[in-house]
C-alpha cells in the first residue's frame, strides 16, 4: 500500500519504515519488541501492555497486538487515561553505518480516534539529524504496516519514532508494535546480500535457522562460520582499541598572519622544534618530510569572518624523501624552508602551516637497532618495510612458534621484546646471538638425534637436562654438578670434604675412567641432554 493511498481525509492510518542497521551485529535488529534488553527506550507517557491487560481495555483499543496474538505485548498510550501529550518518543539503540539501500525498519502503529499534529521518523547521527518521513491525518481502528527505505547512512545512527500533540482535541487511542529491521547486512556487499535475498534471509531469526554446513557451502568456511556466529550474537575476534602510528605531526591554522619571509622560517623552526619532541617521545625517527600549508584563496577577502582564523582557503602539501630517517629539527626545518622558498608564496597570504614526519619504523626503539650490528640492522629494516602492517604487540608474542629464548637481562642494552617477536626465527636468533644471548651450536650426532639437537639449541641454554638410564651415568651428572656448584659458591660440603683422592663416579684408575665413559656414552644418543659443549 501506498502511503499517498493511506492520506486521505478522515479515518486514515500510517506506519512507517526507517532504514538502519544493528549495532554489532552482522545482520538487522530483530527482536522481540517490546523488550528493553533490545536496546529500544521510550517515554514515560506509553504504558507497557501485556496479555493481562489488553483485554481489560475499551473496544476502542486494541484488542490483540500486530500479528493478532491475543496473549502478545505492546506499547500504549490513551489521551483518556493519561491525559494530553506534547510529545510521545521511541528511541531506538546506536547503529552501525550501512550502504544497502534495501535495509528498513519495519514497525506497526494502531491508532483510533486520533488527533495530533505530526508523525515523524528522525535519524539522528553525529553532527547531523534529519527528518526521514513525517505524517498528519487520523487512523482507523486496526493495525498496517508499511515498509519505507532511506538514503545510505555513513555514520553511527538511531531512529526516532515521534508523535507530537497527541489527543489535544478529544480522546484518543495509540499503539506500536513489531519493530524489526529487514534486509540489514553489516559489512556486506551486494553480492552478498542477493545471496541472502534468494536464501529468503532477511533477519537474524531466518539466519539462525540453516545449519552451519550449509552455510559454509554457501558462502565458504571462514564467512559461512562468521554469519553462523554473529546471527547468535558471537563475536570472538580482539577489540582494537590502538593502531600503529605512521607519522608525526604538528600543525596551526589559527593566528597565521606573516609580515616577512623571516617570520615564515623563524615559524616553521619552531614548528620543527615540537615535531622533533613529539617524535624523540616516541624514540624513533622519520624518513618522509611533508609540509603542509593553508593559503589564502585568492578570491577570499583579507580578512576572515572569525577574528585571525583561515578563512576560505587552499590546500598544499609538497614531500621531500630522506636518505636516512631523522628526528632533527635542523633537518625538518631545513627540508620545509627549502619547499617553503620554492613555491614563493606572499607571506601575508599564509594561513595554515602544518609539518609532518613519516614512516613505517615510528614505534620502532632506535636504540635497540642503532646497537646492532650495520648488516643485521639492514636485514631488520627491510624486514619491517616489506611488512607494514604487521601488529607490533604482544599478542604478536603468541603468534610466534613456542621456541624459548634467553630471558634479556636488565643491564643490558634495552631491547624492545615485542620487536623481537615480530621478527622471523632466523632474523630473531641473529640478534640475540650478537647480544650473546642465544648458544651457537655445531652438531655433531647422528642423525636420529638431530631433531633433539635442534630444538635444545634454538633456545636458551636449558637447566633441565636429560638423565641417562645408567646409575653409573646418574653418578658421573651428580658429581660434576655438585663440584661446579662448590666452586661457584665456595659452600663447604661434607662429601667432597672426606675425599682426599680425586674421583669421578668413585673410579680413580685411567682405565675404569675409559671404561665408565665408553659406557656412558654408549648408554644414550644424547649423553649432553641437548646442550652445546660450545655453549657450556
Amino acid at each position: 500500500m501506498l502511503l499517498s493511498d493511506m492520506m486521505g481525509p478522515g479515518w486514515s492510518f500510517w506506519v512507517g519504515t526507517v532504514l538502519l542497521l544493528a549495532a554489532g551485529s552482522v545482520f538487522g535488529f530483530d527482536c522481540e519488541f517490546p523488550n528493553r534488553e533490545c536496546g529500544w527506550n521510550w517515554s514515560e507517557a506509553w504504558t507497557l501492555l501485556s496479555a493481562a491487560n489488553i483485554s481489560a481495555l475499551g473496544p476502542t483499543a486494541p484488542q490483540a497486538d500486530s500479528e493478532n496474538n491475543v496473549k502478545g505485548e505492546m506499547l500504549y498510550y490513551s489521551a483518556e487515561v493519561s491525559g494530553p501529550q506534547s510529545l510521545l518518543k521511541v528511541v531506538s539503540p546506536v547503529f552501525e553505518p550501512h550502504t544497502l539501500p534495501t535495509c528498513a525498519l519495519q514497525f506497526a502503529l494502531h491508532m483510533f480516534r486520533m488527533d495530533f499534529a505530526k508523525f515523524k521518523m528522525i535519524i539522528n547521527a553525529p553532527n547531523n539529524s534529519w527528518e526521514s518521513t513525517t505524517f498528519e491525518g487520523n487512523s482507523a481502528h486496526r493495525w498496517e504496516n508499511q515498509t519505507q527505505p532511506i538514503n545510505v547512512v555513513t555514520q553511527p545512527f538511531q531512529v526516532i519514532l515521534e508523535i507530537l500533540n497527541p489527543g489535544t482535541t478529544y480522546p484518543s487511542h495509540v499503539a506500536i508494535d513489531d519493530i524489526r529491521a529487514i534486509n540489514c547486512y553489516h559489512s556486506v556487499g551486494y553480492v552478498t546480500a542477493e545471496k541472502f535475498r534468494s536464501s529468503n534471509i532477511r533477519t537474524c531469526e531466518d539466519m539462525q535457522k540453516i545449519p552451519l554446513s550449509k552455510l559454509q557451502q554457501e558462502f565458504g568456511p571462514k564467512t559461512g562460520q562468521t554469519f553462523y556466529n554473529n546471527c547468535r550474537g558471537k563475536d570472538d575476534r580482539i577489540v582494537k582499541y590502538f593502531k600503529d602510528r605512521k607519522s608525526v605531526s604538528a600543525e596551526i591554522n589559527y593566528g597565521i598572519r606573516f609580515e616577512t619571509e623571516e617570520d615564515i622560517y623563524n615559524f616553521i623552526n619552531e614548528l620543527s622544534i615540537e615535531v622533533q619532541n613529539r617524535i624523540q617521545k616516541l624514540n624513533s625517527k622519520g624518513k618522509l618530510v611533508t609540509l603542509k600549508l593553508m593559503v589564502r584563496k585568492s578570491d577570499a577577502p583579507v580578512e576572515t569572518a572569525k577574528y585571525m582564523g583561515h578563512g576560505i582557503c587552499d590546500h598544499i602539501s609538497q614531500s621531500t624523501p630522506l636518505k636516512s630517517a631523522t628526528d632533527s629539527s635542523q633537518v625538518i626545518s631545513k627540508i620545509c624552508c627549502g619547499i617553503a622558498r620554492s613555491l614563493k608564496i606572499k607571506p601575508q597570504n599564509y594561513r595554515g602551516v602544518g609539518i609532518q614526519l613519516k614512516s613505517d619504523m615510528i614505534g620502532i626503539d632506535q636504540s635497540f637497532l642503532n646497537a646492532l650490528p650495520e648488516d643485521l640492522k639492514k636485514k631488520i629494516l627491510n624486514n619491517f618495510i616489506s611488512n607494514k602492517k604487521h601488529e607490533y604487540s604482544a599478542a604478536a608474542s603468541s603468534q610466534q612458534p613456542s621456541t624459548s629464548f634467553a630471558p634479556i637481562p636488565n643491564n643490558s642494552t634495552k631491547l624492545d621484546e615485542s620487536v623481537l617477536n615480530a621478527l622471523p626465527e632466523d632474523l630473531r636468533k641473529e640478534v640475540l646471538e650478537s647480544y650473546g644471548l642465544y648458544p651457537s651450536c655445531e652438531t655433531h650426532k647422528p642423525q636420529s638425534s638431530a631433531s633433539k639437537q635442534t630444538e635444545s639449541c634454538s633456545g636458551h641454554l636449558s637447566s633441565k637436562i636429560h638423565e641417562p638410564q645408567p646409575s653409573t651415568t646418574k653418578q658421573i651428572y651428580s658429581s660434576t654438578e655438585q663440584k661446579s656448584s662448590k666452586e661457584e659458591s665456595e659452600v663447604n660440603s661434607d662429601e667432597f670434604s672426606q675425599e682426599k683422592i680425586p674421583t669421578l663416579g668413585g673410579v680413580i684408575e685411567l682405565d675404569d675412567l675409559r671404561a665408565l665413559i665408553k659406557e656412558w656414552m654408549d648408554s644414550t644418543d644424547d649423553p649432553f641432554g641437548g646442550k652445546c659443549l660450545k655453549g657450556i
